[in-house]
């Protein structure tokens, strides 16, 4: 039998959290398919269900519950882990900061400045936001600057943050878009937004 890895544990206790595989898959920044997958394939390793399906969402089975337990305990000691042998070596310490939608507008910027003040060595911030707002309190919180479209700064604002506009760039920045719909459909909607685009 294969042993157990970090990945799969991350991705059932993600359910685990969220309570779907939507919600799950959203913040993983993955499709749901996979996702899917890769908790039946862990289901199958281990011989047991971990989840109980319904339309209202995923709940623990009681060998659900152990598991969560047990990855939690095994994630926080390889993460220690982690961090002991960067000590070893010299190297900075991560500090990881998890956040909810909540703090983003004035919790996590103030809290970010705060340790940033509290250090006598610059502070190093290695920053990957997944979603336009968790990117809009980085910078809210000094942490560098963000790319966004003049759609996202109309109707985006956060306390600190200066949306200018970027005129100069137009021949070198390129945004990649994705149309999905029913093939009977595509034609007349890719027929509108080459409309919507002409200047």
């Amino acid at each position: 039998m294969a042993t157990l890895d970090h990945r799969p544990l991350r991705q059932f206790l993600a359910i685990a959290d969220a309570g779907t595989v939507r919600a799950a898959a959203r913040e993983l920044n993955i499709s749901q398919p996979p996702l899917t997958a890769a908790i039946r394939q862990l289901e199958a390793r281990l011989g047991v269900a971990l989840f109980e399906r319904s339309v209202k969402g995923m709940t623990l089975t009681p060998a659900g519950e152990k598991l969560a337990s047990e990855a939690r305990a095994i994630l926080a000691r390889l993460a220690r882990a982690e961090a002991d042998v960067r000590t070893v070596a010299g190297r900075p310490v991560p500090l990881r900061i998890g956040f909810v939608s909540a703090a983003l507008n004035r919790t996590l910027p103030t809290l970010i400045r705060a340790l940033a003040a509290e250090c006598g060595a610059p502070f190093r911030v290695a920053v990957e936001a997944r979603r336009i707002h968790s990117q809009l309190a980085m910078v809210a919180a000094g942490l560098g600057v963000g790319l966004i479209t003049r759609s996202t700064a109309g109707v985006l604002s956060f306390d600190g943050v200066r949306a200018i506009p970027l005129t100069d760039v137009q021949d070198r920045l390129f945004l990649e878009l994705y149309l999905m719909a029913a093939p009977a459909r595509l034609p007349v909607l890719a027929k509108a937004l080459a409309g919507s685009a002409r200047p």
